[in-house]
Formats: C-alpha cells, sequence, structure tokens
C-alpha cells in the first residue's frame, strides 16, 4: 500500500531471521536493497499501527510523511514492561507443562524458570547480542534453574525427583 501511495509499481520482499532483500519496482525500473536484521521479536502494537497507517494512506503520499510516520511508530515502546513480559512468557510455558501432563510442581518451577530466562533472552537481545547465542544462553538458563528448583524441593520437601514435563516446558 505505501509503495502504491509513492508511485511504486510493486515491491518484492524476502524476509529471513537474519536478513531483509527487497526490491522496488517503477516501471522498467528497479533497485535492490539488503539489510541485516540485527534484533528480533514481535511487537504486535507496531504492527496494528503499521496496518492502520498503511491502510489509511492516501495516493501520491508525501515521502516525508510516510517516513516521519514510520520513525514515529519505530520509536514507540513496547507496551509490556520486560518483568511483564517476562512473566507472561513463564506462565505460557507453565501452561505448556501442565498440557505435558505436568502437576504443580512442574507447572511452579516451569513458571519460575522460564520467566528467569526470558528475562535474561530479553536483556541481551536489548543489548544487541548474537540472536543464536543469546537462545541457547537463555534455555540453558531456563533449563539450569528448573533443575535447581527441581532438586532443592527434592532435598527440602522430598518431591519426587522425575519431572520430564516440567524440564522441556522450562
Amino acid at each position: 500500500r505505501a509503495a502504491r501511495a509513492l508511485g511504486l509499481d510493486h515491491i518484492a520482499a524476502h524476509v529471513t531471521l537474519t536478513e531483509i532483500t527487497a526490491t522496488s519496482y517503477r516501471g522498467p525500473i528497479f533497485r535492490t536493497e539488503l539489510t541485516e536484521v540485527r534484533s528480533i521479536g514481535i511487537n504486535a502494537d507496531r504492527l496494528a499501527q503499521l496496518e492502520r497507517f498503511s491502510a489509511a494512506l492516501p495516493a501520491g503520499a508525501d515521502l516525508g510523511t510516510v517516513e516521519a510516520e514510520l520513525d514515529r511508530i519505530a520509536r514507540r515502546p513496547p507496551l509490556y514492561g520486560a518483568l511483564l513480559n517476562a512473566l507472561w512468557a513463564g506462565i505460557a510455558c507453565a501452561a505448556f507443562a501442565f498440557l505435558n501432563n505436568g502437576g504443580l510442581v512442574e507447572c511452579g518451577a516451569v513458571l519460575v524458570a522460564a520467566a528467569l530466562g526470558q528475562a535474561v533472552r530479553q536483556a541481551m537481545l536489548h543489548r544487541g547480542i548474537n540472536q543464536f547465542g543469546v537462545t541457547m544462553l537463555a534455555a540453558a538458563v531456563a533449563s539450569i534453574a528448573y533443575l535447581v528448583l527441581v532438586l532443592a524441593l527434592s532435598a527440602l520437601a522430598g518431591v519426587d525427583g522425575g519431572h520430564e514435563a516440567g524440564y522441556v516446558s522450562a
């Protein structure tokens, strides 16, 4: 929609986890650009704003106006802070543990471990650290945290140590 509003005939884009390639066409003229994706994540609020903006964009829109609105949308902070984001991730993983026949111990430990892993993941990604390394480290943090919690519960409260559903879910 934005391409047509700015006078382009067509845009073809190829998006991967690590790069975006886009080719813009206007008549017989085309231009291809490639950029590296340095951070990952989905911000549904920004996507909704972009959708509303592009739907309301009139034909013959001014490039400066389009750029200014895109910059405004890009600068918007996330709707939810890091703590709430980590909590929701922990709850989602705990629900997954429940679906995997996990009990109260598994679900509780997964909630804490997965929230910790998500907090580590988010903090490191916002610092621009390699996303593949961050994912491995966050998974290790969540797994180790789960193991430590279950071992502590086993030693202190005599809880059974076999918790495969929780370990996978964390």
